[in-house]
């Protein structure tokens, strides 16, 4: 991972374990917060950059403000990066500011101690390799599919059923014109739905897996018409690929007093981006 990505990705825990911490606040359910990140400011003509910056509104017509840096580097944070820390706290009028990083020298934590509102909190970035997430979590996407769809006209004998084209056909629907492909698709969707709740994914491997499903209805006398021909009974049976993704595990960040996050790589799901997140507060 580029060294600008691994700083990133630090970043990314910090906003998450904060944002969750501040959310679960029982102080601040009533109360109005920001967190933002990478935001830019200019005091006094000097322009700073603030890793994640958070406001809070304690009370009506008073605002509070935290800052964090986050420093993801192998090497140990030195005593003139906590200068400059020191100095974004003063500029943005912070009432704490927070130093993220994996270790830090003898001289930078002396350093961080001669301004109480400094906090420094240590970084640890663990093996993915190693990484338990949840068992049974894992992504269901629809993958292709077999649909059969049966007409019988009102009155035909038995269980004959006449060949119909759905394509560009108009189904007069209690009363109201819609496409045919329109209801037959609504109705496939619906199917999968209903169906996928009783299918049973959770230990499945990653891959697809065929699912069948079949549902019938019913129709009164001039309800359902196509082409001209009274339909009584319509039968759809699919038989559907149900695709089983387990993510892969990206990052595993865990900071001293404030918690764990675990990101996992984003799956693309047909026109959806999932990302995945699993954050714990201490």
């Amino acid at each position: 991972m580029l060294a600008e990505n691994k700083g990133r990705e630090l970043e990314r825990a910090v906003h998450a374990i904060e944002t969750v911490i501040l959310e679960s606040s029982p102080a601040l359910r009533e109360k109005s917060f920001k967190i933002e990140m990478r935001k830019r400011l200019n005091v006094a003509d000097v322009h700073h950059e603030i890793d994640i910056f958070v406001t809070v509104e304690p009370a009506k017509g008073y605002v509070s403000n935290f800052i964090f840096e986050c420093k993801n580097w192998e090497e140990a944070v030195g005593k003139n990066e906590i200068i400059v820390f020191a100095e974004k706290i003063r500029a943005v009028s912070a009432q704490r500011g927070y130093f993220v990083a994996k270790s830090f020298t003898k001289d930078a934590t002396a350093q961080a101690q001669k301004d109480p509102r400094i906090a420094l909190l240590t970084a640890t970035e663990h093996d993915i390799a190693s990484t338990i997430t949840p068992e049974c979590y894992h992504i269901t996407a629809p993958g292709e599919r077999r649909v059969c769809v049966a007409f019988r006209r009102l009155g035909a004998s038995g269980k004959n059923a006449d060949p119909l084209a759905a394509q560009g056909k108009q189904l007069h629907l209690s009363g109201a014109d819609i496409l045919l492909t329109d209801f037959l698709y609504t109705w496939i969707e619906e199917l999968y739905q209903e169906r996928l709740r009783e299918f049973q994914t959770a230990h499945l491997a990653e891959g697809t897996y065929p699912m069948t499903a079949w549902a019938e209805r019913t129709f009164r006398t001039g309800e359902c018409i196509i082409d001209g021909r009274e339909i009584e009974n319509v039968r759809l049976d699919v038989e559907y690929g149900v695709r089983i993704i387990r993510p892969a595990v990206i990052s595993d960040y865990e900071v001293s007093t404030r918690g764990r996050v675990i990101r996992l790589e984003t799956v693309n799901v047909q026109d959806f981006a999932i990302s995945t997140v699993f954050v714990q507060a201490f």
